[in-house]
Order: structure tokens, then C-alpha cells, then sequence
């Protein structure tokens, strides 16, 4: 065989292994996924604090308790409980959490991805805290990911952004994490329920088999249809609110009473549902007999339709009358009539 031609294949076979070496050798620059905050997870137990900001303000700042988180609420320095879930959530998406794409670490484009500091007015990020004692963790969070899965961070003090590769759950509003509904009861719990002043009228409960039934029924009347009066009361024990307000003077004054409801549950406990109103705004808030209550130091911003289903007629309850004859009409037969 022509030598030249032997040495152009050693050459050819040589190469076509370099080749085959290069492709199937790791890459060196490829990245290996790590931790968001891989130094929190041997003290996770111990935090005793969560704060999310953004360019408006304190967005959320819980703190726990013993075994209860409670959240501050405004600037009044009182608290409110918190629906440990969503802490929860939060903190094991962070615990959990990978970064697993590296993105731009360049200032002008970091607000694509929703990662502008806070203290710029349009800023699009919230600013999360952890802290266990006087050690502190924090990550700017931003938009979710427009290609795979995830939420866009970044370290405070670094320009390098990242995805990491979940979406991070924060709140919408400064009580979307906050308890709800307002009272803590199921409609099991409810004995009875009266409502005081115009148009008084009061329902109860004699057994769990039976719905409610109301006290001195109107003559020759008959209820709207089964249930609703266990519907009213599904609809108070599942009272929600919009907003929360602290008692405050200037607050009782501007209020215009609409109607109060005393309720008294199956363990005998009273209390008062006072629905009030004020410049086309709805509030509730609670007289309680017995022992304190977190939720009787509230007043609750309601929405109009919430309030609607709080303030019922002995009307409201009841068949009309044109419906009531023809439930009870009974047709003549031939052989009555002969």
C-alpha cells in the first residue's frame, strides 16, 4: 500500500477519535445545579422571621411564636395569625430550591426578568428575609420564567442573575396571607342565631340530623326552600373580609349601624356580629361574652355582597305569597266535583 496513503488514514482514524472524545468528554463549563441557601437548611428549624418587601413597602412580615406564626399588621404594632401554610410553602420552596440556569448579570436587563432593586419606584421585585436570631438571608425574586419552569432570582449584592428551578408563591396583598375566613367556627358549631332589632327573627339547631328551624314561624308560611337557613349560616361562619382595621375612635364614629346578629354556639359561647357601614363601605366587627377572642379587635372591611348575605329579613327566608298558593292549590277531581 502507498505509504502517503496509509499515513492519511492514521491521520483520518486519529482525528475522527479526537472528534468522538471531544463530543462524549463533559463539558467543563456546563453548570451544576446548587442550592439557594444551602447554609439555611441545618438551622431551618430556628427561623423565627419572614419578611417580604417590595419598591411600595412591607408587603408581609410574620414572626413566630411558639408553634404560631403571627403577622404584624400596618403600622399599628398589632398582630393577626397567619395561615401557616403559606409560610410554610414559602419557606420549603427556598430550603428546596435549585439554581439551575445562570442569566444576564448585566444592570440594564435585569429588569426583563423583574429584578430591579426595590428602592426603585418601578420595580417589579419582592425582596425576601429570613432570619434565625441575628442572621439574615435574603433573594430578590422576579418574574416567572419565560422558557422552562421556575422564577427568576438574585442575591442582593450581586449583579448575577439566575433561575432557579421552581416558581416561589408570595402574596398579592397585605392580608392575602393573613387567617381566613374571620371566625373560627363550622356551621356544626352553631346553635343558634338571632337577629336583634327591626325585624327580629331567630333560628336554631335542635340535632345535627335536622336543618335549622326558625322560632315563631309566620301563620300559613312556608321557608323559601329546604336548607335555607343552614345556608345563612354557612354563609356567617364563612364571613371573609377585604381588609382589616384597628378599633379606633375616628373609625366607631364614621360607622352607621345596619343590623347585629348574637349568636350562641353549641358550647354555649356568645357572641355579636355588628354589620355597620361608612362612605359605601362594609364593615363587620364582634362583641364577645367570655374569654378574648383575636378576632373581636378588628374591625373587617367587607365586600357589599358579603354584607348582603349577612343582612336578612324574616322576608328573605320565606316563600312569596303567590308561590305558597300554588304549592298548597290542589286540583279538583271528577269525583269531588260530582
Amino acid at each position: 500500500m502507498n505509504k502517503q496513503l496509509v499515513t492519511l488514514m492514521t491521520l483520518l482514524v486519529v482525528g475522527i477519535g479526537v472528534c468522538v472524545w471531544i463530543i462524549q468528554k463533559p463539558s467543563q463549563s456546563e453548570f451544576e445545579p446548587i442550592g439557594l441557601f444551602e447554609d439555611l437548611n441545618s438551622v431551618a428549624s430556628q427561623i423565627d422571621s419572614v419578611t417580604i418587601e417590595n419598591s411600595s413597602g412591607t408587603l408581609f412580615k410574620g414572626k413566630k411564636h411558639g408553634e404560631q406564626w403571627l403577622a404584624e399588621v400596618g403600622h399599628t404594632g398589632k398582630t393577626y395569625p397567619i395561615e401557616k401554610s403559606k409560610v410554610a410553602n414559602l419557606i420549603n420552596s427556598l430550603l428546596q430550591g435549585k439554581l439551575i440556569e445562570a442569566k444576564t448579570s448585566r444592570k440594564a436587563n435585569l429588569e426583563r426578568l423583574g429584578l430591579k432593586a426595590i428602592d426603585q419606584e418601578d420595580s417589579l421585585a419582592r425582596l425576601i428575609t429570613i432570619t434565625v436570631g441575628n442572621k439574615a438571608w435574603q433573594v430578590l425574586v422576579g418574574n416567572q420564567a419565560s422558557v422552562g419552569e421556575g422564577s427568576y432570582v438574585r442575591f442582593v449584592k450581586q449583579p448575577q442573575s439566575w433561575r432557579l428551578d421552581r416558581r416561589i408563591e408570595l402574596p398579592v396583598g397585605h392580608f392575602s396571607w393573613l387567617q381566613h375566613p374571620i371566625l373560627p367556627f363550622e356551621v356544626k358549631d352553631i346553635l343558634t342565631v338571632t337577629r336583634v332589632g327591626n325585624d327580629n327573627w331567630s333560628m336554631t339547631k335542635y340535632t345535627d340530623e335536622i336543618d335549622f328551624a326558625m322560632e315563631n314561624m309566620p301563620e300559613d308560611r312556608l321557608l323559601a326552600y329546604d336548607g335555607v337557613l343552614t345556608g345563612f349560616v354557612e354563609n356567617l361562619v364563612a364571613l371573609d373580609y377585604e381588609e382589616l382595621i384597628s378599633i379606633d375612635d375616628n373609625v366607631v364614629n364614621s360607622l352607621n349601624l345596619v343590623t347585629k346578629l348574637n349568636v350562641v354556639t353549641q358550647q354555649y359561647q356568645e357572641f355579636t356580629v355588628i354589620l355597620s357601614q361608612a362612605n359605601g363601605a362594609y364593615y363587620v366587627n364582634f362583641n364577645i361574652n367570655g374569654a378574648e377572642q383575636y378576632w373581636q379587635n378588628w374591625y373587617y372591611q367587607i365586600s357589599g355582597f358579603t354584607a348582603q348575605q349577612l343582612n336578612k329579613v324574616t322576608e328573605d327566608f320565606l316563600q312569596k305569597i303567590d308561590e305558597e298558593e300554588k304549592s298548597t292549590f290542589k286540583p279538583i277531581s271528577n269525583e269531588e266535583s260530582s
